[in-house]
Protein backbone atom coordinates (compact mmCIF):
# COMPACT_ATOMS: atom_id res chain seq x y z
CA UNK A 1 0.00 0.00 0.00
CA UNK A 2 1.63 3.36 -0.97
CA UNK A 3 1.81 6.14 1.48
CA UNK A 4 -1.32 8.15 -0.19
CA UNK A 5 -3.51 5.84 0.35
CA UNK A 6 -2.66 5.03 3.60
CA UNK A 7 -3.15 8.99 4.09
CA UNK A 8 -6.56 8.71 2.39
CA UNK A 9 -7.08 5.38 4.44
CA UNK A 10 -6.34 7.38 7.86
CA UNK A 11 -8.69 10.44 6.76
CA UNK A 12 -11.42 8.08 6.19
CA UNK A 13 -10.83 6.30 9.58
CA UNK A 14 -10.23 9.92 10.95
CA UNK A 15 -14.07 10.78 9.67
CA UNK A 16 -15.60 7.56 10.09
CA UNK A 17 -14.57 7.66 14.00
CA UNK A 18 -15.88 11.12 14.79
CA UNK A 19 -18.82 10.21 12.50
CA UNK A 20 -19.52 6.91 15.49
CA UNK A 21 -19.06 9.08 18.08
CA UNK A 22 -21.47 11.46 17.28
CA UNK A 23 -23.87 8.45 16.53
CA UNK A 24 -23.11 7.12 20.33
CA UNK A 25 -23.82 10.39 21.89
CA UNK A 26 -26.97 11.44 20.50
CA UNK A 27 -28.35 7.94 20.19
CA UNK A 28 -27.32 6.09 23.78
CA UNK A 29 -25.84 9.02 25.77
CA UNK A 30 -28.27 11.88 25.29
CA UNK A 31 -31.15 9.67 24.27
CA UNK A 32 -30.50 8.03 27.99
CA UNK A 33 -30.09 11.39 29.83
CA UNK A 34 -33.70 12.62 28.41
CA UNK A 35 -35.33 8.98 29.12
CA UNK A 36 -33.31 9.90 32.50
CA UNK A 37 -34.79 13.62 32.98
CA UNK A 38 -38.46 12.83 32.00
CA UNK A 39 -38.43 9.51 34.29
CA UNK A 40 -37.67 12.32 37.30
CA UNK A 41 -40.21 14.48 36.19
CA UNK A 42 -37.39 17.26 36.32
CA UNK A 43 -38.97 20.47 33.79
CA UNK A 44 -35.63 22.86 34.37
CA UNK A 45 -32.37 24.03 32.69
CA UNK A 46 -31.49 20.35 32.54
CA UNK A 47 -34.21 19.44 30.26
CA UNK A 48 -33.47 23.13 28.86
CA UNK A 49 -29.93 21.93 28.10
CA UNK A 50 -30.70 18.54 26.71
CA UNK A 51 -33.19 20.13 24.15
CA UNK A 52 -30.61 22.46 23.32
CA UNK A 53 -27.59 19.82 22.43
CA UNK A 54 -30.06 17.71 20.44
CA UNK A 55 -28.57 17.16 17.40
CA UNK A 56 -25.31 19.45 17.74
CA UNK A 57 -23.40 16.68 19.78
CA UNK A 58 -23.33 14.85 16.35
CA UNK A 59 -21.87 17.77 14.53
CA UNK A 60 -19.65 18.58 17.02
CA UNK A 61 -18.03 15.09 16.83
CA UNK A 62 -18.24 15.20 12.96
CA UNK A 63 -16.70 18.23 13.00
CA UNK A 64 -13.49 16.71 14.93
CA UNK A 65 -13.55 14.12 12.38
CA UNK A 66 -13.41 15.70 9.39
CA UNK A 67 -10.83 17.92 11.56
CA UNK A 68 -8.40 14.95 12.35
CA UNK A 69 -9.27 13.11 8.89
CA UNK A 70 -8.02 16.41 7.18
CA UNK A 71 -4.44 16.70 8.99
CA UNK A 72 -3.95 12.54 8.69
CA UNK A 73 -5.16 13.12 4.97
CA UNK A 74 -2.46 13.85 1.80
CA UNK A 75 -4.23 17.28 2.15
CA UNK A 76 -2.11 20.64 0.70
CA UNK A 77 -1.77 23.46 3.38
CA UNK A 78 -4.28 25.60 0.90
CA UNK A 79 -7.06 22.81 1.39
CA UNK A 80 -6.06 22.63 5.44
CA UNK A 81 -6.50 26.05 5.53
CA UNK A 82 -9.94 26.32 3.47
CA UNK A 83 -11.48 23.41 5.67
CA UNK A 84 -10.17 25.35 9.12
CA UNK A 85 -11.99 28.26 7.70
CA UNK A 86 -15.59 26.18 7.29
CA UNK A 87 -15.38 24.25 10.38
CA UNK A 88 -15.02 27.79 12.08
CA UNK A 89 -18.19 29.13 10.49
CA UNK A 90 -20.34 26.06 10.81
CA UNK A 91 -18.86 25.66 14.78
CA UNK A 92 -20.09 29.53 15.15
CA UNK A 93 -23.22 28.69 13.35
CA UNK A 94 -23.90 25.94 15.63
CA UNK A 95 -22.59 27.92 19.08
CA UNK A 96 -25.05 30.40 17.61
CA UNK A 97 -28.18 27.83 17.41
CA UNK A 98 -27.03 26.47 21.22
CA UNK A 99 -27.31 29.82 22.56
CA UNK A 100 -30.27 30.71 20.83
CA UNK A 101 -31.88 27.23 22.00
CA UNK A 102 -30.68 28.05 25.67
CA UNK A 103 -31.90 31.82 25.97
CA UNK A 104 -36.12 30.61 24.20
CA UNK A 105 -35.82 27.57 26.82
CA UNK A 106 -35.05 30.05 30.02
CA UNK A 107 -36.64 32.62 29.17
CA UNK A 108 -39.98 29.67 29.27
CA UNK A 109 -38.87 28.67 32.14
CA UNK A 110 -38.34 32.20 33.52
CA UNK A 111 -42.32 32.92 32.61
CA UNK A 112 -43.22 29.50 34.03
CA UNK A 113 -43.28 27.37 31.21
CA UNK A 114 -41.25 24.95 30.20
CA UNK A 115 -38.47 25.35 27.42
CA UNK A 116 -40.76 27.03 25.56
CA UNK A 117 -43.47 29.45 24.18
CA UNK A 118 -46.21 28.82 25.73
CA UNK A 119 -45.91 31.10 28.31
CA UNK A 120 -43.46 33.43 26.51
CA UNK A 121 -44.69 35.59 23.66
CA UNK A 122 -43.53 35.00 20.32
CA UNK A 123 -42.24 38.61 20.03
CA UNK A 124 -39.99 38.16 22.95
CA UNK A 125 -38.43 35.02 21.45
CA UNK A 126 -38.55 36.40 17.70
CA UNK A 127 -36.44 39.35 19.29
CA UNK A 128 -34.23 37.51 20.75
CA UNK A 129 -33.40 34.84 18.31
CA UNK A 130 -32.87 37.67 16.14
CA UNK A 131 -30.23 39.42 18.02
CA UNK A 132 -28.66 35.98 18.83
CA UNK A 133 -28.55 35.19 15.53
CA UNK A 134 -27.21 38.52 13.98
CA UNK A 135 -24.26 38.50 16.51
CA UNK A 136 -23.36 34.93 15.05
CA UNK A 137 -23.65 36.59 11.57
CA UNK A 138 -21.26 39.40 12.42
CA UNK A 139 -18.79 37.03 14.68
CA UNK A 140 -18.89 34.52 12.08
CA UNK A 141 -18.03 37.94 9.43
CA UNK A 142 -15.10 39.25 11.87
CA UNK A 143 -13.82 36.13 11.83
CA UNK A 144 -13.13 35.64 8.19
CA UNK A 145 -11.26 39.49 7.84
CA UNK A 146 -14.34 41.07 6.82
CA UNK A 147 -14.90 44.64 8.31
CA UNK A 148 -18.21 44.74 10.08
CA UNK A 149 -18.26 48.45 10.04
CA UNK A 150 -19.62 49.41 6.98
CA UNK A 151 -22.31 46.46 7.40
CA UNK A 152 -23.70 48.15 10.43
CA UNK A 153 -23.50 51.53 8.55
CA UNK A 154 -25.79 50.22 5.72
CA UNK A 155 -28.10 48.47 8.05
CA UNK A 156 -28.38 51.90 10.10
CA UNK A 157 -29.15 53.71 7.08
CA UNK A 158 -31.05 50.62 5.73
CA UNK A 159 -33.11 50.85 9.06
CA UNK A 160 -34.07 54.19 8.73
CA UNK A 161 -35.24 53.77 5.64
CA UNK A 162 -37.26 50.80 6.73
CA UNK A 163 -38.92 52.62 9.67
CA UNK A 164 -40.24 55.29 7.53
CA UNK A 165 -41.50 52.87 5.06
CA UNK A 166 -43.34 50.42 7.60
CA UNK A 167 -44.78 53.15 10.31
CA UNK A 168 -47.82 51.21 10.87
CA UNK A 169 -46.54 47.59 11.60
CA UNK A 170 -43.55 49.40 13.74
CA UNK A 171 -46.33 51.09 15.68
CA UNK A 172 -47.53 47.95 16.80
CA UNK A 173 -43.74 45.94 17.22
CA UNK A 174 -43.37 48.86 20.28
CA UNK A 175 -46.89 48.86 21.19
CA UNK A 176 -46.07 45.36 21.63
CA UNK A 177 -43.21 45.67 23.16
CA UNK A 178 -44.74 48.24 25.92
CA UNK A 179 -47.77 46.00 26.72
CA UNK A 180 -45.12 43.39 27.38
CA UNK A 181 -42.99 45.51 29.94
CA UNK A 182 -46.16 47.15 31.55
CA UNK A 183 -47.16 43.31 32.52
CA UNK A 184 -50.47 44.69 32.71
CA UNK A 185 -51.91 41.97 30.02
CA UNK A 186 -49.83 38.76 29.87
CA UNK A 187 -49.56 35.27 28.22
CA UNK A 188 -52.86 33.27 29.94
CA UNK A 189 -54.36 36.84 30.86
CA UNK A 190 -58.54 36.37 30.64
CA UNK A 191 -59.36 39.94 29.27
CA UNK A 192 -62.54 41.75 28.27
CA UNK A 193 -61.88 44.24 25.35
CA UNK A 194 -64.12 47.83 25.45
CA UNK A 195 -65.15 46.61 21.89
CA UNK A 196 -67.10 43.40 23.88
CA UNK A 197 -64.68 40.67 22.85
CA UNK A 198 -63.35 38.49 25.79
CA UNK A 199 -61.19 35.28 26.23
CA UNK A 200 -57.60 34.39 27.01
CA UNK A 201 -54.52 35.83 25.60
CA UNK A 202 -52.66 33.16 24.17
CA UNK A 203 -49.54 34.75 22.03
CA UNK A 204 -48.21 38.06 22.09
CA UNK A 205 -46.22 38.83 18.56
CA UNK A 206 -45.05 41.34 16.50
CA UNK A 207 -48.18 42.66 15.17
CA UNK A 208 -51.25 41.38 16.34
CA UNK A 209 -52.43 39.92 20.01
CA UNK A 210 -53.67 36.45 19.98
CA UNK A 211 -57.13 36.29 22.03
CA UNK A 212 -59.04 32.93 21.82
CA UNK A 213 -62.87 33.67 22.83
CA UNK A 214 -65.17 30.80 24.77
CA UNK A 215 -66.27 29.58 21.73
CA UNK A 216 -63.03 28.71 20.44
CA UNK A 217 -62.91 31.51 17.87
CA UNK A 218 -59.38 33.32 17.99
CA UNK A 219 -59.37 36.92 17.95
CA UNK A 220 -56.75 38.57 16.44
CA UNK A 221 -56.30 42.36 18.07
CA UNK A 222 -53.79 44.87 16.52
CA UNK A 223 -51.12 45.82 19.35
CA UNK A 224 -51.39 49.23 19.13
CA UNK A 225 -55.20 49.11 19.53
CA UNK A 226 -55.12 46.93 22.57
CA UNK A 227 -52.23 49.09 24.16
CA UNK A 228 -54.89 52.37 23.59
CA UNK A 229 -58.21 50.12 24.71
CA UNK A 230 -60.21 49.62 28.09
CA UNK A 231 -59.15 46.31 28.93
CA UNK A 232 -60.84 44.16 32.23
CA UNK A 233 -57.96 41.46 32.83
CA UNK A 234 -60.10 39.25 35.24
CA UNK A 235 -56.66 37.15 35.85
CA UNK A 236 -55.29 40.41 37.72
CA UNK A 237 -54.59 40.80 40.59
CA UNK A 238 -55.10 37.27 40.89
CA UNK A 239 -57.13 34.41 38.98
CA UNK A 240 -60.32 34.36 41.17
CA UNK A 241 -63.62 35.50 39.97
CA UNK A 242 -66.63 37.02 41.78
CA UNK A 243 -69.67 36.18 39.23
CA UNK A 244 -72.96 37.90 40.00
CA UNK A 245 -76.30 36.36 39.90
CA UNK A 246 -79.20 38.41 39.74
CA UNK A 247 -83.36 37.05 40.28
CA UNK A 248 -86.38 38.68 40.64
CA UNK A 249 -88.57 37.63 43.92
CA UNK A 250 -92.52 38.10 43.84
CA UNK A 251 -93.47 41.14 45.65
CA UNK A 252 -95.39 38.78 48.02
CA UNK A 253 -92.77 37.05 49.00
CA UNK A 254 -90.73 37.17 52.56
CA UNK A 255 -87.49 38.53 51.77
CA UNK A 256 -85.70 37.22 54.89
CA UNK A 257 -86.45 33.79 54.07
CA UNK A 258 -85.63 34.42 50.12
CA UNK A 259 -82.40 35.63 51.57
CA UNK A 260 -81.76 33.09 54.14
CA UNK A 261 -82.24 30.22 51.24
CA UNK A 262 -80.29 32.20 48.78
CA UNK A 263 -77.09 32.07 50.36
CA UNK A 264 -77.83 28.35 52.10
CA UNK A 265 -77.82 27.77 48.32
CA UNK A 266 -74.77 29.88 47.31
CA UNK A 267 -72.40 28.66 50.66
CA UNK A 268 -73.54 24.83 48.70
CA UNK A 269 -72.20 25.89 45.96
CA UNK A 270 -69.27 27.23 46.94
CA UNK A 271 -68.17 24.54 49.33
CA UNK A 272 -69.28 21.74 47.10
CA UNK A 273 -68.36 22.59 43.47
CA UNK A 274 -64.86 22.01 41.83
CA UNK A 275 -64.85 25.26 40.11
CA UNK A 276 -66.01 27.48 42.99
CA UNK A 277 -63.33 29.33 45.57
CA UNK A 278 -64.06 26.81 48.75
CA UNK A 279 -64.61 29.27 51.83
CA UNK A 280 -65.90 32.37 50.53
CA UNK A 281 -68.95 33.68 52.04
CA UNK A 282 -71.35 35.07 49.21
CA UNK A 283 -72.93 38.04 49.54
CA UNK A 284 -76.38 39.02 48.39
CA UNK A 285 -78.19 42.55 48.30
CA UNK A 286 -81.64 44.07 47.28
CA UNK A 287 -81.39 46.01 44.88
CA UNK A 288 -84.22 47.82 43.72
CA UNK A 289 -88.44 47.48 43.27
CA UNK A 290 -88.49 46.74 39.87
CA UNK A 291 -91.51 46.84 37.54
CA UNK A 292 -92.77 43.22 38.08
CA UNK A 293 -90.32 41.71 40.97
CA UNK A 294 -88.20 43.17 43.73
CA UNK A 295 -84.53 42.36 42.11
CA UNK A 296 -81.69 41.01 44.34
CA UNK A 297 -78.00 39.89 43.16
CA UNK A 298 -75.89 37.45 44.98
CA UNK A 299 -72.37 37.20 44.49
CA UNK A 300 -70.18 33.98 44.15
CA UNK A 301 -66.91 33.47 43.49
CA UNK A 302 -65.54 31.13 40.73
CA UNK A 303 -61.68 29.99 41.01
CA UNK A 304 -61.08 31.66 37.33
CA UNK A 305 -62.68 32.94 34.47
CA UNK A 306 -63.34 29.95 32.87
CA UNK A 307 -64.88 28.95 35.48
CA UNK A 308 -67.99 31.33 35.82
CA UNK A 309 -70.27 29.03 33.53
CA UNK A 310 -69.85 26.23 35.17
CA UNK A 311 -70.34 27.83 38.80
CA UNK A 312 -73.52 30.05 37.62
CA UNK A 313 -74.97 26.87 35.71
CA UNK A 314 -74.69 24.41 38.92
CA UNK A 315 -75.81 27.95 41.54
CA UNK A 316 -79.10 28.81 39.51
CA UNK A 317 -80.30 25.15 39.16
CA UNK A 318 -80.50 24.22 42.71
CA UNK A 319 -81.08 27.68 43.25
CA UNK A 320 -84.49 26.87 41.06
CA UNK A 321 -85.01 23.87 42.85
CA UNK A 322 -84.72 25.03 46.29
CA UNK A 323 -87.18 27.66 45.62
CA UNK A 324 -90.00 25.52 44.43
CA UNK A 325 -89.59 23.36 47.29
CA UNK A 326 -89.65 26.38 49.48
CA UNK A 327 -92.68 27.73 48.25
CA UNK A 328 -90.98 30.93 47.01
CA UNK A 329 -92.23 32.80 43.74
CA UNK A 330 -89.87 33.85 41.11
CA UNK A 331 -91.46 36.81 39.48
CA UNK A 332 -91.55 37.10 35.78
CA UNK A 333 -92.92 40.38 33.41
CA UNK A 334 -96.19 41.00 33.61
CA UNK A 335 -98.91 43.70 32.95
CA UNK A 336 -102.09 44.35 35.28
CA UNK A 337 -104.84 46.11 33.73
CA UNK A 338 -107.49 48.15 35.85
CA UNK A 339 -110.70 48.51 34.09
CA UNK A 340 -113.28 51.73 34.91
CA UNK A 341 -116.57 50.41 35.85
CA UNK A 342 -119.33 50.37 33.38
CA UNK A 343 -121.30 53.54 33.72
CA UNK A 344 -124.96 52.89 32.97
CA UNK A 345 -126.40 53.64 29.45
CA UNK A 346 -128.15 57.39 29.65
CA UNK A 347 -131.87 56.45 28.75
Amino acid sequence: MTNEMQSYLNAGLGLAGGLVLGLGLEIIVLARLRAWVEARGHTGWDQVVLQALRGVTFFWCLMVGVSVGAHLGPFTPETLALIGRIQLIAGTASITLVLVRLATGGMGIATGGLAGAQATSSILINLVRLLIFGLGVLVILQSQGISITPVLTALGVGGLAVALALQDPLSNLFAGLQILSAKKVRIGNSIRLDSGDEGTVTDISWRYTTVVTGLNNTVLVPNAKLASAIVTNYSMPDHEVVLNVVVGIDYGSDLEQVERVSLAVAREIQHENASAVPGHDPVMRYNAFADSAITATISLRAKAFADQGEVRHAFIKRLHARYRSEGIAIAFPQSVVHLPPRRPAAP
